[in-house]
Order: C-alpha cells, then structure tokens, then sequence
C-alpha cells in the first residue's frame, strides 16, 4: 500500500483493517485445492492477481492510503508480484 499522508499513530493503514484479507483467505483458500479456488491456473502469478482484484474491490482502506500491489511468496527467495 501506499499513502498521500500517514494515520493514527504513524500508519499507512493499521492491520486490524486489513482482517477482511485474513478472513477471506482462511475462508476461500486455507486447506483447499487451489485448483478448484481459482477460475485460473493456480501460478503465484495468477494468485497475486486474482488477490490484488479482490483487495481492490473489497477492502475498505483510509482514504488516504492506496492499494499498489499483491506479493505471493512460495518461498523466502521466490515470489510473484502483481501491479496493474
């Protein structure tokens, strides 16, 4: 995320915000087939995107911040990043 200006105590946006991220994960995604999660191949890739689609349409964020990108890691040195 990025921010024109920071909130609270120093925040672009306090984690407790992000919780509708969390729930939605554990929901459609923790202990599943990701095959039969996704409408796509189920690459970092295709994942980074598909989650950056859903932040952007469901996160309530302060008006001041803005989501920039999704970063899916499959290990501590790999990983796929989507910004449109």
């Amino acid at each position: 995320m990025t921010a024109t200006e920071l909130t609270g105590p120093g925040f672009v946006a306090d984690f407790a915000d992000l919780a509708p991220v969390k729930q939605h994960l554990a929901e459609h995604f923790d202990h599943q087939a990701l095959n039969t999660g996704l409408d796509v191949e189920p690459t970092s890739e295709n994942l980074a995107r598909c989650l950056f689609e859903w932040c952007a349409t469901n996160l309530p964020l302060p008006t001041t911040a803005a989501l920039e990108a999704v970063r899916v890691s499959e290990t501590p040195a790999t990983w796929a990043e989507y910004r449109p």
